[in-house]
């Protein structure tokens, strides 16, 4: 339940059954907005915390009927951070997590269930080459919707208990005895709390109207583009500006200006006080043949953002300025 990384155990699909597979949503971490925690009893005296600073993962998710949803999470051994640099090298040293060998910590989950107000994840935990099925109860927000982020998000918590003497943590015999207060160097039980933000990218409308424009045409695309807005699924559709001008510079690549001008002038509708979208109106209309049609709106680009260089210097070239 962790950030999204670089990591091999997270190129690994989830299956999902198919019944249900509509309803599921994918979700990937916020990595600014997760926290994964520890504490360790030193000496049977405080509680030493510390914290992973990098783990990433993958949510499929369908509240309505858990059965059709999985997580899988990998954290980077390495990042352990303790506060104090000389403990966390020896921590990432053979003598506990062998990070050089055992880079990963990972979750994979089996099943999910509902359990009481919140839900359990069974599945495969692996630490340190060892793995075993471990069960972890864990709560989830509703969802959020952030229309300024083109971001739907959701909250997740959990805690669980690990033995790191079953996973070999710690395990030389120095590390082992006993202290003249009974209690080991490190305590044997470790608590690992997990607070993880998930978000979901909404759906790109960019790859729906390239796929549509492609096969069908001009006229096509945009008849399915107004069809999503107008639909009551609009929110769940990435409408942004960013995105449609992406849309049309994907056109202007494939050697396509008329059918960029369409797009660019689409994103003029929607966002006239953009001087980006007047911007990209103008290369395309260049790149047609139609100067004069460009130089107008390099200078409405140039009036909106008086400091736009890109204007100021296609203006120069087209003899508009």
């Amino acid at each position: 339940m962790l950030r999204r990384i670089a990591l091999p155990a997270l190129c690994v699909a989830l299956a999902l059954a198919s019944a249900a597979a509509a309803e599921v949503q994918p979700f990937g971490v916020d990595s600014v907005h997760t926290v994964v925690k520890f504490q360790v009893k030193f000496l049977g005296l405080v509680d030493v915390e510390g914290r992973f600073a990098r783990c990433g993962g993958d949510l499929q998710w369908d509240p309505e009927d858990v059965a059709h949803s999985a997580v899988q999470f990998a954290i980077d051994a390495a990042s352990i951070d303790t506060g104090t640099p000389a403990r966390d090298k020896h921590l990432r040293s053979p003598d506990f997590f062998a990070a050089d060998s055992f880079p990963q910590i990972t979750f994979r989950s089996k099943k999910i269930e509902r359990a009481g107000d919140g839900y359990v994840a069974t599945g495969d935990f692996s630490l340190h080459g060892v793995t075993q099925e471990l069960r972890i109860p864990f709560t989830m927000t509703e969802p959020l919707t952030f229309p300024a982020w083109d971001l739907i998000k959701v909250g997740c918590a959990g805690r669980i208990e690990i033995d790191r003497v079953a996973f070999g943590i710690g395990t030389k015999q120095r590390f082992m005895e006993m202290a003249p207060n009974g209690a080991r160097w490190a305590s044997q039980t470790v608590p690992v709390e997990f607070q993880v933000t998930w978000n979901r990218l909404k759906i790109s409308t960019r790859r729906l109207l390239n796929a549509t424009i492609a096969e069908k045409g001009m006229d096509a695309g945009l008849k399915q583009y107004r069809a999503l807005l107008a639909s009551p699924q609009a929110g769940e559709y990435n409408f942004s500006e960013r995105e449609i001008n992406l849309l049309g510079y994907d056109l202007l690549g494939q050697g396509k200006p008329k059918d960029a001008i369409r797009i660019f002038e689409l994103n003029v509708e929607n966002y006239p006080r953009s001087p980006n979208v007047y911007d990209s109106l103008a290369e395309a209309y260049m790149k047609a043949g139609n100067n004069d049609r460009a130089v107008a709106n390099y200078r409405k680009s140039l009036e909106l953002n008086p400091g736009n260089k890109n204007a100021t210097e296609m203006l120069a070239k087209l003899g508009g300025h």
